[in-house]
């Protein structure tokens, strides 16, 4: 039961410890099966809703539903990109309803201004703009692009294998890319997760192991 309910029971797990729990620490899992994710829009919602990864991108809490309601009229419903989803055995389903369609259809409409739905330009006939992205708040749309472009480069990354040693520089970028650490719980998750990878690479190098391995392994 939620909190405001009358039977709720409050109750910790005792051997849960807070970085288990940490929304980075959940996002950065994600990421690290990012080549098998169909990226879904509640996918990204959720991913923007992690501060750490939030404050990077520059998106207010205040500003995030405004966002989704540009993302969910843009016709962004699942996967990044036409190359992300042939990835996945789904070719046939092109790039219509993709993050990166949504995108064009913002930036279109931002670019176009009132008119844009009537008169698309002539080089993107093929995608109607979206006319709703405008004003101050049009930054927003920047900001999911800059997202968009740290996580079609993260999935390239991702889905090339690599030595151990590599993964590791591979996913500290990642981080510096997709984090901004502002509070005292995320910095610890994040010296966490530099603590975990640094402990794998020791061992890799102990181990005499530096074959390349997918992400997944």
């Amino acid at each position: 039961y939620k909190r405001g309910d009358a039977r709720y029971i409050p109750f910790d797990i005792a051997d849960m410890s807070a970085q288990a729990s940490s929304p980075l620490i959940g996002a950065v899992a994600w990421l690290l099966r990012l080549p098998e994710q169909r990226c879904r829009m509640s996918e990204l919602v959720d991913l923007l809703e992690v501060p750490a990864v939030a404050a990077r991108f520059g998106i207010t809490p205040e500003a995030l539903p405004q966002l989704t309601r540009w993302m969910a009229g843009a016709g962004i419903r699942w996967g990044l990109n036409a190359a992300h989803r042939s990835a996945l055995g789904l070719d046939a389903c092109g790039e219509q309803n993709s993050a990166w369609f949504g995108l064009r259809r913002m930036l279109l409409g931002y670019a176009s201004g009132a008119q844009g739905a009537d008169t698309p330009l002539p080089c993107l006939q093929e995608i109607a703009p979206y006319a709703e992205v405008g004003g101050l708040d049009a930054e927003l749309a920047g900001a999911l692009a800059h997202l968009l472009q740290s996580l079609l480069g993260w999935w390239a990354v991702a889905c090339q294998s690599a030595t151990p040693q590599a993964w590791v520089e591979h996913c500290q970028a990642l981080l510096a890319d997709l984090v901004q650490a502002d509070t005292e719980a995320d910095r610890l998750a994040l010296a966490a997760l530099q603590d975990g990878l640094l402990a794998w690479q020791s061992a890799c190098e102990q181990a005499g192991f530096d074959q390349a391995v997918p992400l997944s392994v």
